[in-house]
């Protein structure tokens, strides 16, 4: 296998990945794998699992090993490194590993409610404007952790975007907890770092500048698909789309037309989808023009669904111990 990583980076990869994976034998064989699969990728499956000792449920992320790449190892160390930095309550977290000659297993929290775009898919009206708000919040809470700690995201999605209890237990949106997933092509970027220059992620949420193959801030990048998420919720259809699912097409509307919105949609909401899906990016608002945006303080000056304060010595390690 061709790699464009040398030895020493593969090595700082096995460790960084052993960090994670170093449940032993003993430990993992705690746990019960069904054979129900929450999701599949490029490289293994979800499973749901199952802590004998505490009757809990995770989610586990099994990754075939023989399909991996050198560069592939690279990529997952990179994801494992992240996600054993993030303990927030609207983000999925990684609790530990095992990892044999075959597989490496990840537990993770379980969303049991799939992700959102089945569950807007499945609204029989629209959301009304505090609701779409409430969940709103929670992706802006999640990705303005992320971030504060110099971590971008690159791959905000519906798909990406997972509900921690069943759809059908919801009565309202309001009651609609989620969780931001997959990390894979997240990256560390200061704030004044240098510009990010591949092209992650999926086209339908992709920034104008990621299409024209021009260098970006990760943070705009990221603010553009919540603004693509904040269109969906608001339509319960996405900004920049194609019957034939034409990407030339869905590329030349992400760069040249400004989508429409209902007539009856909120000022205020429409207002901010405006700023967020600004195709210049000197232009886009960033994070701190949304956090003290009048629609999403809801004009009474109460800025999140949780005051974006939670116990910063939270640790998911300890759930299963």
């Amino acid at each position: 296998m061709s790699s464009s990583y040398d030895k020493a980076e593969i090595i700082a990869a096995d460790d960084i990945r052993h960090h994670i994976c170093k449940m032993s034998p003993e430990e993992f064989n705690n746990y019960t794998i069904s054979a129900k699969i929450l999701g599949r990728g490029a490289f293994g499956m979800v499973r749901v699992g199952n802590d004998k000792r505490t009757d809990t449920q995770v989610a586990v992320k099994v990754i075939n090993k023989q399909r991996l790449s050198a560069d592939d190892l690279k990529n997952i160390a990179r994801e494992c490194n992240i996600c054993s930095q993030l303990y927030h309550p609207h983000i999925v977290q990684i609790y530990g590993g095992y990892e044999d000659e075959h597989q490496m297993y990840w537990l993770l929290s379980l969303a049991k409610g799939g992700d959102l775009l089945l569950w807007i898919r499945s609204l029989q009206e629209p959301l009304t404007s505090s609701e779409i708000r409430y969940v709103f919040k929670q992706l802006v809470e999640a990705v303005s952790y992320c971030h504060n700690k110099n971590i971008i995201h690159r791959d905000i999605k519906f798909e990406n975007i997972l509900l921690k209890d069943e759809v059908y237990s919801y009565d309202s949106a309001d009651k609609c907890d989620i969780l931001l997933s997959d990390f894979g092509f997240s990256i560390n970027q200061e704030p004044n770092g240098p510009l990010l220059e591949d092209f992650p992620g999926t086209p339908h949420y992709a920034a104008p500048q990621l299409l024209r193959g021009i260098p970006y801030k990760g943070r705009a990048a990221d603010i553009w698909s919540m603004g693509v998420c904040l269109y969906g919720l608001a339509a319960r259809e996405l900004p920049f789309t194609d019957k034939r699912d034409d990407i030339d097409e869905i590329n030349y509307q992400i760069m040249f037309v400004n989508p429409r919105l209902p007539r009856d949609i909120d000022p205020g909401l429409k207002n901010l989808i405006d700023q967020m899906l600004q195709k210049q990016e000197h232009l886009r608002i960033d994070m701190a023009g949304i956090l003290s945006d009048p629609w999403y303080l809801d004009r009474d000056g109460k800025s999140s669904v949780a005051d974006h304060h939670f116990d910063q010595s939270y640790n998911p390690y300890d759930d299963l111990s």
